[in-house]
């Protein structure tokens, strides 16, 4: 059986999700990742919306299961205060959310605060990267350009760029850049087969190691997230070694060397 760390989960204080009538909870999310046989996952906040305090409570509570990742709007938090955050949590990365937070990667003020980021060792940006059919080619090129502004940052595009998994998942072929499984595979297979296909003859073109799993929780139920990737990955033809990489070895590796920072 493969060790499988679940790299993008959420849960929320009350369990209220967003505008849905999904469970959030984190007895919801134990359970799940107890159903999927998963003993890790990372545990993310959004600014806005799951508080930096929350997550890093549940995390102290559970020291055994999560890894934390903070969540800070680059626009309206000094880099400073961003710092003072990171001394108080023992944070393994941070998630910006540009469609919730409104803001735009274009903007310098954002660029300016990732390249002082860039100077901590091995820190992990988790960006959020879900494009819509319906979406505009302009949020892509952004997306596109400010990841090429950096040469050292690590950044995890966070769900592999959507409906637009083809401009997004080719930027992985750099050592810093790294694909996030969650959601999208999910949401292809439902919805657009072809697209579904596609995505994984794309996915063959990068190397594993910077390939990463992630279910997206609540949003996606992390045993059928599981169930879709081992049975697709087998099919297009994804070794063992290939599998072990993206379930668990790849963030493994990524949250050690962070630690050997420390």
């Amino acid at each position: 059986m493969l060790n499988i760390i679940d790299s993008h989960v959420h849960a929320t204080i009350n369990g209220n999700w967003m505008d849905t009538h999904k469970d959030s909870s984190l007895k919801k999310l134990l359970n799940e990742m107890n159903l999927a046989s998963i003993k890790r996952a990372v545990l993310i906040a959004i600014d806005g919306f799951i508080s930096n305090n929350f997550i890093l409570k549940v995390c102290l509570e559970n020291s055994n299961v999560f890894f934390p990742f903070c969540s800070i709007n680059p626009v309206t938090t000094s880099f400073k205060d961003f710092v003072d955050l990171l001394k108080v949590g023992n944070f393994y990365g941070v998630k910006i959310h540009p469609r919730i937070q409104n803001f735009s990667l274009a903007d310098e003020i954002v660029i300016k605060f990732f390249k002082k980021v860039e100077r901590i060792p091995n820190f992990l940006i988790l960006l959020d990267c879900w494009f819509s059919d319906q979406e505009n080619d302009k949020k892509t090129e952004e997306t596109i350009k400010f990841i090429n502004s950096f040469k050292k940052l690590k950044i995890i595009l966070a769900h592999a760029g959507g409906f637009h998994y083809e401009s997004i998942i080719p930027l992985a072929i750099k050592d810093n850049i790294f694909i996030d499984l969650s959601y999208t595979p999910t949401i292809l297979r439902k919805y657009k087969k072809e697209k579904f296909h596609n995505f994984f003859l794309e996915l063959q073109k990068i190397d594993s190691s910077n390939i990463i799993f992630g279910s997206d929780f609540p949003e996606v139920s992390i045993k059928e997230s599981i169930d879709i990737l081992t049975q697709s990955f087998d099919k297009y033809g994804f070794s063992r070694r290939d599998q072990e990489n993206i379930f668990s070895k790849n963030i493994e590796m990524l949250i050690d060397n962070l630690n050997s920072e420390v």
